[in-house]
């Protein structure tokens, strides 16, 4: 698991990888860092990643924007990231592309629910 921990001074969200004898770290790291130790799938093939064929990748590519965030940031093989490219993922793959936009949702849902009405 990958918990939030704080902001560092610049704003950039560290991160604690469960069972991670590392402190806090940056998002791409703590991804790497839970695939080292928890092991992972591809987010597109769902097939497990190997560490030698592993790549972080950008849901919503940095070319049109996206940023290193941790949702907006997968585990995939070296292969399907390329294949994806600079593509939107509902594109390049449209049952990823619901998946990873419900799950933005889900969180978008439940931060207005604890908006405390005027």
């Amino acid at each position: 698991m990958i918990t939030y921990l704080r902001s560092d001074g610049n704003g950039t969200p560290l991160f604690l990888v469960t069972g991670s004898p590392s402190r806090e770290t940056g998002a791409r790291k703590a991804l790497r860092e839970a695939h080292k130790l928890h092991g992972g799938e591809c987010f597109y093939c769902r097939q497990k990643i190997a560490e030698t064929v592993l790549a972080i990748d950008h849901v919503e590519p940095a070319v049109l924007g996206g940023r290193s965030h941790i949702q907006n940031l997968v585990l995939a093989h070296k292969r399907c990231n390329a294949a994806k490219g600079h593509k939107l993922i509902e594109t390049y793959h449209p049952e990823a592309g619901r998946e990873w936009l419900n799950a933005l949702l889900l969180q978008v849902q439940d931060r207005l629910s604890r908006i405390q009405p005027d």
